[in-house]
């Protein structure tokens, strides 16, 4: 794994990896793996120091300004940027499986380009001094990014997370950043030990001991989730990103079989916004049209193609759609 930072003094890079495991302890087999340590920061030090001080020059500024934004995000009242252009998606392979450390996507990308009615704000980069546009993510807003399935919702959150990186130029993402401390929720089975969930939950489940302050147990998918998604907010992370395809759907949105023990984060957002904080939310949704309806902005994406949605004009839209809904269900009682 390779780590760079830039400062005044020039480039740092840190590398960490591993060699293989000798079959036993002995001087000769310490020697062999220190050996081939040393011949390994040889190399790596040997292709370093060949690349032309012009490439590693243009290489730092790319960082600084990366870093440079990164710290003058939250001055300008932001906690990400999402520059036109960007591609955040990554091919995945057996050797780099994570999609922060994946390579940029060869063949079709499609770049990133904010839409007009989400108004692209212009930013200027103090190191290199270029202009550069894109979408802004504001502190405490609600950002909904809608669509149908496999239509780049979850490619752009990796966008969002990843930007907490600094990236190389013609990686894709050098025009993604974001502050650091973003935090994720999602629906997983573990052991809580004295979780406070008191924000989402009225009453323990069966199964669970202690009280909604204090639980004790092994939380499912909606209590695991409503402690991450509460001690975020409790901590002030200024950015939670929580992906609809990873969540559980009960704590994000009602049913009509749900009982008043648990409400949902769209009731939250429309009854007491208060209760989120400093932090700002930013989540994708196909399906949770309810929690939707509560985003200050919602972006849509249609083949990886960002456009816009009037919120005012998506709640009307879901309004009519659910007295449709209702009637359709009540035809089948009959008059």
């Amino acid at each position: 794994m390779t780590a760079t930072s830039v400062d005044t003094a020039g480039v740092h890079l840190l590398l960490s990896g591993a060699v293989l495991c000798p079959h036993s302890y002995s001087a000769d087999d310490v020697s062999r793996v220190t050996k081939t340590a040393a011949c390994l920061r040889d190399a790596i030090a040997a292709c370093v120091f060949s690349r032309p001080v012009r490439v590693l020059g243009s290489a730092w500024i790319n960082a600084l300004d990366q870093q440079l934004l990164r710290v003058h995000l939250p001055e300008l009242g932001l906690v990400s940027f999402f520059g036109d252009g960007a591609k955040p998606a990554r091919p995945c392979t057996q050797y780099r499986c994570f999609f922060r450390t994946a390579g940029p996507k060869m063949g079709v990308s499609v770049p990133f380009a904010c839409p007009r009615e989400l108004e692209p704000v212009e930013l200027e980069l103090e190191a290199s001094n270029l202009t550069v546009t894109g979408l802004d993510i504001k502190k405490r807003e609600v950002f909904a990014v809608a669509g149908s399935n496999a239509q780049g919702k979850t490619t752009f959150l990796e966008g969002i997370i990843s930007g907490m990186d600094d990236h190389a130029a013609g990686d894709g993402r050098e025009r993604i950043v974001t502050v650091h401390g973003l935090c994720s929720a999602e629906a997983t089975n573990c052991e809580l030990a004295g979780a406070d969930v008191s924000m989402f939950f009225s009453a323990l489940p069966p199964g669970m001991d202690g009280t909604v302050k204090a639980a004790y147990g092994t939380g499912g998918g909606s209590m695991t989730m409503a402690y991450q998604v509460q001690r975020a907010i409790v901590r002030g992370t200024p950015i939670l990103i929580i992906d609809e395809d990873r969540a559980v759907a009960n704590l994000l949105v009602r049913s009509c079989l749900q009982t008043g023990e648990i409400t949902p984060l769209s009731e939250i957002l429309a009854h007491d916004r208060g209760k989120m904080g400093e932090t700002t939310l930013v989540f994708a949704a196909c399906a949770m049209d309810t929690l939707i309806a509560q985003a200050d902005r919602i972006m849509v994406l249609d083949r990886h193609v960002a456009s816009a949605i009037d919120c005012g004009g998506f709640r009307r839209r879901l309004a009519t759609s659910l007295e449709k809904i209702a009637g359709e269900i009540l035809e089948k009682d009959g008059p």
